[in-house]
């Protein structure tokens, strides 16, 4: 249980927080729990593994779905992954 616990405090350390866009969506949430971060990022890692894809590809694609492919328009607010 305590193993689980230091992991929570420890989210930064996660696998897909070498990924800048995953890094600029976590700073953008500063108010959520270190156990809600580490589930978003464990949730994350799951699809991309899912989908075979890593979360800059992801989010690419969105971008691309989107039509914008524009590279300061991924920055905005309201395009940022909601939690």
């Amino acid at each position: 249980m305590s193993r689980r616990v230091d992991q929570y405090q420890n989210w930064s350390i996660h696998s897909t927080m070498s990924y800048e866009s995953v890094k600029r969506w976590m700073s953008t949430r500063q108010n959520l729990k270190p156990s809600y971060r580490l589930r978003c990022l464990d949730a994350l890692q799951i699809y991309s593994t899912y989908r075979g894809m890593n979360p800059e590809q992801l989010l690419n694609e969105y971008v691309k779905c989107r039509g914008n492919t524009d590279f300061r328009e991924r920055v905005k607010p309201e395009d940022h992954v909601r939690a």
